[in-house]
């Protein structure tokens, strides 16, 4: 029995991505790293004033001594 160049092509079916799973699975996908971008970014931000905060305090407590 030959393989022939049909037997060799991927099925349709199984590669569909304009179905209403795959379509939801990358909306899901860009929300959700869209999601984890802001979170970093608010926890950047967040550390950043946390640390100048303890550097204005270390700097305010070392000039009043």
């Amino acid at each position: 029995m030959a393989v022939t160049h049909a037997d060799l092509e991927p099925k349709r079916s199984k590669t569909d991505l304009s179905s209403k799973t795959g379509a939801f699975l990358m909306v899901f996908t860009i929300l959700l790293g869209l999601l984890c971008f802001i979170l970093c970014l608010i926890a950047e931000a967040t550390r950043s004033e946390v640390q100048f905060f303890y550097y204005d305090v270390f700097l305010y407590a070392n000039v009043s001594n």
